[in-house]
């Protein structure tokens, strides 16, 4: 999975081999048309969470312009310069040229010290992001069961997702941080057509194409769940539920 959403994992495993058929035919995703009630609601979420997210961007660019400017304004210090030529016969020009020695000698240090600090933030941000990373891996993968994907499934799909080039770093965090992540990463795995759509997407639409299908995706399952007989009223086992077959969830929903 590391190699797909083309992100280095600290330990990785190699998954086993399971082949996978290349002739296979891509997964139909059956439609669902939700009446307008639930329509206007999926507008909504999705229009909610585009502005909020443009408002970010806006608000981010805002608050790199200020630090940009702010930044401008602060004086830069430059390295003291160190006279060459000195009149060893003058005690004021051997003075000032013994002070100019010593603060070129401090400012040295203080970059140098600057630089080294720095780059130890840098390091120390990178194995943060790279354990945080790590964790929501773990997490995602292990939400497989919940989804009846037995580990030789999840390794076929990495495959398959891997042999179209895997999902760019913005899609892949996408899909490892949605509690229903699975749902999309099993989409591409059957639509790997898919995979070099989504990631030439601006990061906006992208958002949109994975809330889509994630929407499609959990219908599907729903209908699989409402499909199953519900238990029996009575305890001896006799007759069948009479909301048998019925949708819990999407009330209204059709499927074509």
């Amino acid at each position: 999975m590391s190699e797909d959403l083309q992100t280095e994992s600290v330990e990785d495993s190699a998954a086993p081999e399971t082949e996978v058929a290349s002739d296979s035919e891509p997964e139909q995703i059956e439609k669902v048309t939700f009446d307008e009630r639930q329509q206007a609601k999926v507008d909504e979420l999705i229009g909610g969470k585009v502005k909020q997210t443009r408002q970010a961007e806006r608000d981010n660019a805002d608050l790199r312009r200020q630090l940009d400017e702010a930044k401008a304004r602060i004086p830069v210090e430059q390295r003291p310069e160190v006279a060459a030529d000195v009149d060893i016969y003058s005690e004021d020009d051997l003075r000032r040229h013994e002070t100019a020695i010593r603060a070129q000698a401090r400012f040295d240090a203080r970059t140098e010290y600057d630089a080294d600090a720095e780059q130890n933030r840098v390091l120390d941000e990178q194995r943060r992001q790279t354990a945080s990373f790590n964790d929501s891996l773990t997490r995602f993968r292990d939400t497989a069961a919940n989804f009846d994907i037995d580990p030789a499934q999840m390794s076929a799909m990495d495959q398959t997702i891997g042999s179209y080039g895997g999902l760019n770093p913005a899609v892949g965090q996408f899909v490892i941080n949605d509690d229903k992540g699975m749902l999309i990463y099993q989409h591409m795995a059957a639509n790997p057509g898919d995979i070099a759509k989504v990631n030439g997407m601006d990061p906006m639409t992208a958002g949109v194409f994975l809330n889509d299908i994630k929407a499609q995706q959990t219908a599907r399952n729903t209908k699989k769940v409402s499909d199953t007989p519900a238990p029996a009223d009575r305890p001896d086992g006799g007759g069948v539920d009479k909301n048998s077959g019925q949708s819990q969830f999407l009330e209204g929903a059709k499927f074509e």
